[in-house]
């Protein structure tokens, strides 16, 4: 009792029960019943000096756990496979930290879910077993907030946009745009303190000069998930991919496909 407190006072992310010998047998019991608030994770080393020992113990171990209906993780390595053993260890604990992150994570829908071409109606209730804060904000919220941006900000982020990108096919008029779109979305990001936002672009916000791509791809690179059609499920996969990777992640159709270049 004292280790389950002593772990959940610490938040750890995943509990591994480490078997280079036999154990007593009560104590996976314990720990299965106990440990109800993180993944387990069995670990045998398969070579040591007493090898019939600690794979006995991670069998029974496993059978324990199963009996109990316990979800767990194992893994079973020699002492030079450790460093992949180590590998397959952290992207468990990094996928545990993301079902924690996504829990508390708040995404927004701006505007009504596509039912044409490309349909984005979701299961609001499914979703929500994945991510419970989800927000219906107003598309005129956006476009208002896009109306009041500053014209001279948006210019001063021209250059920098230039420098960063390298080249820039657009106009001066339409990359301002852009930037102000960005700077719109960004103010609604932390208006309700979202982790990810679905828009739905087409027609309303083209008719009213606003375009998307540019601030999703700025915004991914400071934390937030962008995306476009109103897609919530795309938004939440985004969010999962970049908890996981520790990475910007962009969610984008391909329109084509330099062969050359590989650069779409």
């Amino acid at each position: 009792m004292k280790i389950k407190k002593m772990l959940k006072e610490k938040n750890v992310d995943v509990a591994v029960l480490f078997l280079p010998e036999y154990f007593q047998e009560e104590l996976i019991d314990i720990a299965a019943c106990e440990i109800d608030f993180c993944p387990i994770v069995v670990w045998t080393l398969s070579s040591s000096p007493d090898t019939l020992a600690p794979m006995l113990g991670t069998l029974v171990a496993n059978s324990h756990l199963l009996h109990l209906k316990k979800k767990f993780f194992k893994i079973i390595g020699d002492g030079n496979s450790r460093e992949e053993d180590l590998v397959k260890l952290m992207k468990i604990a990094k996928a545990s930290v993301a079902v924690k992150e996504i829990k508390r994570a708040v995404v927004a829908q701006v505007g009504a879910p596509n039912t044409g071409m490309v349909v984005t109606a979701i299961d609001e209730y499914s979703m929500r077993r994945l991510v419970p804060n989800i927000l219906h904000l107003d598309t005129l919220e956006l476009v208002s907030l896009f109306n009041k941006t500053s014209t001279s900000e948006a210019t001063k982020m021209v250059d920098e946009i230039r420098n960063k990108v390298g080249e820039v096919k657009v106009s001066e008029e339409e990359l301002e745009k852009a930037i102000r779109s960005y700077l719109a979305l960004k103010s609604i990001i932390q208006k309700y303190n979202l982790d990810g936002i679905a828009i739905r672009e087409w027609p309303e916000l083209g008719a009213e000069g606003m375009t998307i791509c540019l601030a999703a791809s700025l915004l991914s690179e400071e934390g937030v998930c962008v995306t476009q059609e109103s897609d919530v499920s795309s938004t939440i996969t985004s969010l999962i991919q970049s908890l996981c990777g520790g990475q910007p992640n962009y969610e984008v159709d391909f329109g084509s496909i330099d062969t050359r270049t590989g650069i779409s």
